[in-house]
């Protein structure tokens, strides 16, 4: 074998390990390829679920919304009602406490249970309320536990 002969398998070999380099080379980029287009389909799919996603969930935001906004119509309209009926009650109330009052005016014997019962709530003692308002000592204990309960 000559010189001439190695030197053109020598160029010949080098030049198969260019091909098999370019070959092996060319494979990989074309892998590397395959699995950057698989990734990018799975972040598209990712990206169309996040999308469905915060879609829902802005309906879901729009619904609760709503429904909180009915929730807070009803329970006005609750108060509302309550505020009513307090109100009638505080005038009934007030309008009892005047006929008591009156009834009290008209009746000396309820004057002096209302005197004995303003007593007993001022923290006067029995002997005291006695003196005050000539009650009987039975019948003052029976007022002054009754206050005692209420």
């Amino acid at each position: 074998m000559s010189v001439l002969e190695i030197g053109l398998l020598v160029v010949f070999g080098i030049a198969f390990l260019g091909l098999l380099y370019a070959y092996m080379c060319a494979k990989k980029v074309s892998q590397h390829e395959m699995l950057i287009q698989k990734l990018l389909s799975e972040q598209k799919a990712n990206l169309a679920s996040i999308s469905a996603l915060q879609q829902k969930m802005g309906h879901l935001h729009t619904e609760l919304g709503q429904k909180v906004q009915v929730q807070g119509e009803s329970l006005s309209h609750f108060e509302t009602k309550i505020d009513a009926a307090v109100f009638a009650l505080q005038n009934e109330q007030q309008i009892l406490s005047q006929k008591v009052a009156a009834l009290g005016e008209q009746d000396p014997q309820i004057k002096l249970y209302a005197k004995a019962a303003k007593l007993i709530a001022e923290g006067a003692d029995i002997e005291e309320i006695i003196t005050a308002c000539d009650l009987p000592r039975a019948e003052l204990e029976i007022l002054q536990s009754m206050q005692g309960s209420s």
